[in-house]
């Protein structure tokens, strides 16, 4: 659980470019609107707006472990063909935080429909300078299409149950928040660095060492199944003979 868990604040921590691509605007938004309160105040304010953000992240991943479960259930998956699934989802976030290719968007073009449902309540949230309304903000702003986050929570449905994939996602939504608190920062000097090549490069490069990692098991166990089978079949047709 400790190793997941890591693993899935290295995925939040390694997207940070791809997050402040994204949310870079809003977080300025965010920052220019608080311009008139204290640097205490204003820190408070971003910081609940990014708790927010990740509890969003975790009911995302209860609810995407907790219907993975379910599905388990139903048709019978194998625990061997959902870590597999896992770790080739870990992979592919690995391949796409190297720049190798973007298999990604076709997540993020699938969940547009909820952000356009989202997207306008959030931008009425964005005028009111309140804890609460900060908090749904972040609610709100954790289901913007991002295919790091949602293919992160398949990553995780794969791994457990639904309690287990929210704090995976818990975990990641904590790893994502240095890159957005680092943009209200004085000249950008942590977001410059999280955004450069060869951080970018050494975080896919640990990625792709825990997805393949990852596979190890998962293969073994479908392997030894498969030599399980052969067997049986083997042994129920010596007694045929």
């Amino acid at each position: 659980m400790i190793n997941e868990l890591a693993i899935a604040w290295v995925i939040g921590l390694s997207s940070s470019a791809h997050c402040i691509a994204m949310c870079g605007g809003i977080a300025s938004s965010i920052t220019s609107n608080l311009s008139g309160y204290s640097h205490r105040k204003a820190m408070m304010y971003l910081l609940i707006f990014h708790i927010g953000k990740a509890i969003c992240y975790t009911l995302i991943g209860l609810i995407a472990g907790t219907m993975f479960s379910f599905t388990q259930m139903i048709s019978g998956p194998t625990i061997a063909i959902a870590r597999l699934l896992s770790a080739l989802l870990l992979i592919a976030i690995a391949c796409y935080v190297l720049g190798w290719f973007n298999m990604l968007s076709i997540i993020e073009k699938r969940m547009l429909w909820l952000w356009r449902i989202v997207q306008p309540r959030a931008s009425k949230l964005l005028h009111q300078a309140n804890p609460l309304s900060f908090l749904l903000l972040g609610l709100c702003w954790g289901l913007l299409p991002c295919g790091v986050v949602y293919s992160t929570a398949l990553w995780a449905a794969g791994l457990g149950y639904g309690p287990h994939t929210a704090w995976l996602m818990f975990a990641f939504g904590l790893g994502v928040m240095p890159s957005l608190l680092a943009i209200t920062m004085p000249q950008w000097v942590l977001a410059k660095r999280l955004q450069s090549v060869t951080f970018k490069r050494l975080m896919g490069v640990i990625l792709l060492c825990f997805g393949l990692w990852a596979l190890v098991m998962p293969v073994n166990m479908l392997l030894k199944q498969t030599d399980g089978e052969h067997h049986m079949h083997h042994d129920h047709g010596g007694q045929c003979h």
